[in-house]
């Protein structure tokens, strides 16, 4: 199972992201995303290994230095190779990219074998709205999605950080943005 971290939204803007997954899923596209406890996201890191334990007062710290994010998506985008996904992409801002780079500043030393498509420089911000979808799949699903609703306004609140399984039960724990370590 892999470790890793990621944004979360506000609780509206979660909402309408779970119901984006499940308009997918009603209309009979294939997979769209897997019931799990993983909540609608952007990615920061995967990693073999992240030692949870020892990353907790430095993601305290981080996460006491930024407020949260305002976000707005305004296209959805597809990554065709290896895995067929359909996302929600973000504009991207300096704070979504300084709290990022800053992230990777505290966890990267204590990652085992971190994902390079995520290190800074190269991160593309996006929350998977279908995933491992067959080539043939990718344009259905793009216009399927591209005529729902999605939150064009949303807030990254909080980062969730742990062990990540998308087809089952995670260990993940989070800390909001902007909160002071008690």
């Amino acid at each position: 199972m892999p470790f890793g971290a990621a944004l979360t939204f506000d609780s509206q803007t979660e909402n309408a992201l779970r119901a984006l997954w499940q308009s997918h899923a009603q209309a009979g596209l294939p997979p769209f995303m897997p019931p799990s406890d993983v909540p609608p996201h952007m990615t920061l890191m995967m990693a073999e290994d992240l030692p949870v334990d020892r990353l907790r007062d430095s993601l305290a710290h981080l996460a006491a230095s930024f407020n949260p994010i305002p976000v707005e998506f305004l296209s959805l985008g597809v990554f065709p190779a290896v895995y067929g996904v359909v996302f929600l992409a973000p504009v991207v801002t300096t704070p979504l990219l300084d709290l990022h780079a800053a992230f990777w500043r505290a966890a990267a030393p204590l990652a085992v074998n971190p994902g390079g498509q995520y290190r800074p420089g190269v991160w593309v911000p996006h929350v998977t709205l279908a995933y491992d979808l067959p080539f043939n799949q990718l344009g259905p699903a793009a216009a399927f999605l591209a005529s729902q609703e999605w939150p064009s306004s949303a807030a990254a609140t909080r980062i969730l950080y742990g062990q990540f399984n998308v087809h089952g039960s995670s260990r993940l724990e989070s800390i909001a943005l902007g909160q002071q370590k008690e």
